[in-house]
């Protein structure tokens, strides 16, 4: 029996202790409160409220008494009105029936009393002892009235005030003088005392509480000191508060400064509020509330955005020095996030610009090599056949053969020659384009008449379809009918023989796209990004027996993007295809 008695107890010992979350949590609310409460205090030199219920009443009653004696004197003429008759006691009820301090002028010579509430005119004194929170009288020859008691010239108000005794007071029975004495005079008594005892509470705790945990964290160690804050039940109720707060900030940086400016304001508001709770009572809680959720969470805000600043901060810094793998995390500032993703995107766009250089820079590589042996080949041809021509020994039939193959070597070159000035006019910009209106189905029908003597061995027919007889477009037809030849001049060298080629005219939305299918006579190991750059063949191994110089589809591409156009590849299996999209 007492084993379970002592296990009882110390499980209910063990649920009443706090973790050490709780514990600061509730030390720093409390320090917030004693900060706001000694502010108070402070400021408005709250020494004078601790004091006794009875002094308190009394100093209020003098310092309200004076503006209704002043009231009284003026209207009566310094009472000379009520000496002579001149005004009675309906008179002084009517005038003074809703001042809060109640007052009683009695005649010293025939005993007549003046006052402002009616209840008082019978047993005057004993009523006034009986009824009232506290009175002052003023007999105005050893104590005067308020008014009297601050005027300079008492001499001249003492004519007619020193023929009456005077009574101020607080009616008990008067509802609206209880709310006015519990508010304005009582509470800041209490109050001044809670604030009292709240700095003398932290002056205890706190320190204590500082000491204590020092020791404990010397003792125990940062790792245990953390999870015990993690261990803690407020730790994931906070975990689950801020993701709230977040959701609610994640704002743009104007709108999230303008909250903040709001509520500092509101804060000011209520601060200055607080310090006269004398005059707004009802305000004190919410207002204590408002100021503690301002500084627990608004200081929390800007702390996650400046220690998210210095993480980008350091991110950049490790991105400058070459970590181009690192990405900058986002976690959920508007602006701060945008400045992570143009970071992101200013890095993706740099690697990007990098691996395109090096591209670049092998493509060179490869246009230079390509160029050389596209040039030295027809020359190489050139030079043996001219030296063979030169001797004697060369019948007249192989000397016309000769002469023969310098022709179709010679205009090669040139053609390579003119195709390479191409494509360095059109790449520098020096091409300009003479646009009219031109049917492009007429326009590849043309083409397509003048290339089919090309190659007729290899027996190639051409199918064009288009979803109209006649497609207008504006474009300069010189420059079009160029890049169109190249295209078809490319099917009738690649495609298997005796195939058929397919030319398609289609309509989508604001363009004609225009696409070119044959199947190829060889395997197609090419990437199709690769095969638009000069020089750049399908026959990955130049074979001569397919001439060309591989700078058709470079500049059939560049010509369609003077034009506002787009040109792309695809291929399937032994499926080749090349579209050109061309605005209407």
């Amino acid at each position: 029996m007492d084993t379970r008695l002592t296990s009882n107890i110390s499980s209910s010992r063990s649920a009443f202790k706090w973790r050490l979350l709780t514990q600061i949590v509730l030390v720093v609310i409390l320090t917030i409160l004693t900060l706001i409460f000694s502010f108070d205090f402070f400021m408005n030199d709250r020494f004078n409220e601790l004091k006794t219920r009875n002094a308190a009443l009394n100093q209020h009653l003098i310092e309200d008494s004076f503006y209704t004696s002043q009231k009284l004197y003026c209207t009566t003429g310094y009472l000379e009105k009520l000496k002579s008759g001149e005004l009675i006691q309906e008179d002084i009820e009517r005038d003074f029936k809703d001042d809060m301090v109640k007052f009683a002028l009695i005649d010293n010579k025939n005993g007549k009393v003046y006052t402002n509430y009616y209840k008082a005119i019978n047993h005057t004194e004993r009523y006034i002892q009986q009824n009232s929170y506290c009175y002052y009288e003023a007999d105005n020859t050893s104590t005067f009235s308020p008014l009297v008691e601050k005027d300079l010239n008492r001499v001249a108000n003492l004519k007619a005030a020193k023929d009456f005794t005077e009574y101020y007071w607080y009616e008990k029975t008067d509802a609206n003088t209880t709310q006015y004495i519990r508010k304005v005079v009582l509470r800041p008594i209490y109050f001044a005392r809670a604030e009292v005892c709240f700095l003398l509470l932290w002056l205890a705790v706190v320190p204590i509480f500082i000491f204590k945990k020092v020791r404990w964290l010397k003792k125990v160690g940062k790792e245990r000191a953390k999870n015990e804050l993690r261990n803690s039940r407020l730790y994931f109720i906070i975990l689950r508060l801020r993701g709230y707060i977040f959701k609610i900030c994640n704002v743009s940086l104007y709108r999230k400064v303008t909250i903040l400016c709001i509520l500092t304001i509101v804060l000011v508001i209520i601060l200055s509020v607080e310090i006269n709770f004398d005059k707004y009572p009802n305000i004190i809680v919410p207002g204590i509330i408002y100021i503690l959720m301002y500084f627990l969470l608004v200081p929390y805000v800007l702390i996650k955005d400046v220690t998210y600043y210095n993480e980008i901060l350091k991110d950049t810094e490790e991105i400058a020095n070459g970590n181009f793998n690192l990405t900058l995390k986002k976690i959920g500032n508007k602006e701060l996030d945008r400045l992570s993703g143009n970071i992101n995107s200013i890095k993706k766009g740099y690697k990007k610009a990098l691996a395109d250089h090096i591209k670049n820079e092998r493509l060179k590589s490869e246009l230079i090599s390509n160029v050389s042996h596209d040039l030295k080949t027809p020359l190489t041809s050139i030079i043996t056949y001219v030296d063979l021509l030169q001797r004697d020994k060369a019948t007249k039939e192989e000397k016309e053969d000769y002469v023969k193959i310098l022709d179709d070597k010679s205009k090669k070159l040139k053609v390579l020659i003119e195709d390479l000035f191409e494509v360095s006019k059109i790449n520098s910009g020096k091409l300009d384009l003479v646009k009219e209106q031109v049917d492009i189905v007429d326009l590849i029908y043309q083409v397509v008449g003048e290339c089919s003597s090309y190659h007729g061995e290899k027996n190639i027919e051409f199918k064009i379809r288009s979803f109209q007889n006649e497609v207008i477009l504006y474009l300069d037809g010189k420059q079009m009918s160029r890049a169109i030849e190249n295209l078809v001049s490319n099917a009738l060298k690649y495609s298997l023989r005796s195939t058929r080629v397919y030319i398609d005219i289609d309509k989508q939305r604001e363009e004609v796209l225009i696409s070119f299918k044959n199947i190829a006579a060889y395997e197609m190991n090419f990437n199709v990004e690769d095969i638009f750059e000069r020089f750049k063949r399908g026959d990955e191994s130049r074979n001569s027996e397919i001439e060309g110089s591989g700078l058709g589809l470079a500049i059939s591409k560049s010509i369609v993007e003077l034009h506002g156009g787009k040109m792309y590849i695809e291929k399937e299996g032994d499926l080749f295809k090349v579209f050109m999209a061309l605005k209407i």
